[in-house]
């Protein structure tokens, strides 16, 4: 009889997990603030235009910390089936917060940092990075630079783009910034480096 359960039990787990805790084929957005500490960042992450009262496996990021789920009420997201990483929504959007380790002494290169839900999209990320502990660097996105604010005690970069997960790269070093008609462009000693990093980071995206 224990043997007949169990064999139940990881059948009925299998079924729920295959059949409800994804809806294929969906497609999200996501915004996302970081501010910037000595030794981390601190990430704020939306994800938007998501199901009402429906079921997703959250892919957390291998580095991510201390993070946590909320709804646009601030209550905390609900776990299903006693487990971590599978929630119900509430609501279109989430609300996840986490930190990331980061060396500003180098040039730090951060990939697959953002979370994600199976079985979606992400299809736009808006990014905005706040800095205001080491402003000597440069942060650079694998999405275009669309803004770039700097004030007296504290730098903005704003990034926009169609993708799902782009490079982070933390620079050491300043680089100078062309804008033209739509977005800013990377140039200096420093550039075809840096956009062999990024490149090579959505090579491994469209591959995958």
């Amino acid at each position: 009889v224990i043997i007949i359960l169990c064999i139940f039990f990881n059948q009925w787990d299998q079924f729920i997990t295959d059949e409800q805790t994804v809806n294929a084929q969906e497609s999200a957005q996501t915004n996302v603030t970081i501010h910037s500490d000595e030794k981390s960042v601190q990430v704020f992450q939306t994800i938007s235009s998501l199901s009402d009262k429906s079921i997703y496996e959250i892919i957390v990021p291998e580095k991510a910390s201390n993070w946590t789920c909320t709804y646009n009420d601030k209550d905390e997201c609900k776990r299903v089936w006693r487990a971590e990483n599978i929630i119900e929504t509430k609501g279109s959007q989430l609300h996840i917060t986490y930190s990331l380790p980061l060396n500003k002494k180098t040039n730090t290169l951060i990939r697959d940092w953002l979370f994600q839900l199976k079985g979606v999209t992400i299809d736009h990320v808006e990014l905005k990075i706040i800095e205001s502990h080491h402003r000597n660097g440069k942060w650079l996105a694998g999405i275009p630079l669309s803004g770039f604010v700097k004030e007296d005690l504290i730098d903005y970069y704003f990034f926009s783009g169609k993708t799902n997960n782009p490079a982070l790269l933390w620079y050491n070093e300043e680089i100078n910034t062309e804008r033209n008609e739509t977005q800013y462009s990377y140039y200096g000693n420093h550039y075809p480096e840096i956009k062999e990093l990024i490149q090579k980071h959505e090579e491994k995206v469209k591959e995958a």
